[in-house]
């Protein structure tokens, strides 16, 4: 299925899939209908396929996506005839808020660039205070730690995270992974 990996809310798409082949036979526009179920944070969007020569193409109106709310989704793909249905794929999708219309505040960081912010702060905060105040509540995340050294592990962590959010992020966009090295003799 080449249903995409990522929507964005308010932004149309549409994609093709070829014929199918299960359990040997030969699935196709002719004889069966596709549909794509995308389910998360709102009630489930149904996606038509419309026959493509043997394949598909499934369309995302503007009107679906501007029903979408930013979030992880599953989808699902059934293929169907009257009297047989066949799900053919599955996984997931996440989709992305559309910026034009976020609300004010919007903070559109990770949860892990969230809470290497939050740690750094408690960290902040436990040095300025001269290491007396070991509980933090910053926004709806509450910490106690025993010394700075907890503190620190957590900062670590969450800079793990980060850095590997960066590192998906580049490769999705077509940069590279930054871990490679490339060496060039001559």
């Amino acid at each position: 299925m080449n249903i995409p990996s990522t929507l964005r809310v308010g932004d149309t798409t549409s994609w093709r899939d070829e014929p199918l082949l299960v359990d040997g036979v030969r699935i196709d526009s002719s004889m069966y209908t596709l549909t794509h179920i995308l389910a998360g944070p709102i009630l489930p969007i149904t996606l038509i396929a419309e026959a493509d020569g043997s394949g598909w193409k499934t369309q995302l109106t503007i009107a679906q996506a501007d029903a979408l709310v930013a979030g992880e989704f599953s989808w699902q793909a059934v293929v169907s005839t009257v009297d047989k249905r066949i799900t053919v794929g599955s996984g997931q999708i996440t989709v992305l808020p559309n910026l034009a219309s976020a609300a004010m505040g919007f903070n559109g960081k990770t949860l892990a660039e969230k809470a290497l912010a939050d740690a750094e702060a408690a960290l902040a905060n436990y040095r300025a205070n001269g290491g007396k105040i070991k509980s933090y509540t910053i926004g709806m995340r509450a910490m106690t730690f025993a010394d700075s050294s907890q503190i620190l592990q957590e900062i670590n962590y969450w800079k793990t995270k980060v850095s590997h959010e960066k590192s998906q992020q580049r490769v999705k966009n077509g940069l590279g992974n930054p871990r490679n090295l490339q060496v060039r003799f001559k």
